[in-house]
């Protein structure tokens, strides 16, 4: 049950820490594309979304950056994302995922699937992650 929330913290720049993971309802929004039913038995799950969840979740911590920078009237591109957070380093400001933009943000911003970060060194994805219940 972690695997698929690491692909997704990975490329969001999440603390693992602080990610809190549950269980999807039943429902076929949620079916597997490769099973065609809601399981992850025999790692199918990783198997199935291992290509788009990088992207979705790229371009999710891009829409968060977009959001706090639109809040703070800076460029996007003065922004990172580290941590569960997103930080304009030139004001010291700092908006942690889960605070509200002050503007309403990511409803404003235009975003397309981005491609996944390029990097080599994981912070999530191949680690043994702790468990929960």
């Amino acid at each position: 049950m972690t695997a698929i929330p690491m692909l997704l913290a990975e490329e969001l720049e999440a603390d693992w820490a602080k990610v809190k993971v549950a269980p999807a309802p039943v429902n076929a929004d949620f079916n597997n594309p490769l099973s065609k039913k809601q399981s992850t038995g025999g790692s199918t799950a990783v198997r199935g979304y291992w290509k788009s969840l990088p992207h979705v979740g790229a371009s999710t911590r891009e829409l968060l950056i977009a959001a706090a920078a639109k809040t703070w009237g800076v460029a996007a591109s003065e922004c990172h994302a580290r941590n569960s957070e997103v930080i304009h380093a030139a004001s010291g400001r700092r908006l942690r995922y889960g605070a509200p933009p002050a503007v309403g943000g990511c409803a404003m911003v235009r975003c397309s699937m981005l491609p996944p970060n390029s990097r080599r060194r994981t912070k999530c994805v191949s680690k043994t992650p702790r468990t929960f219940a």
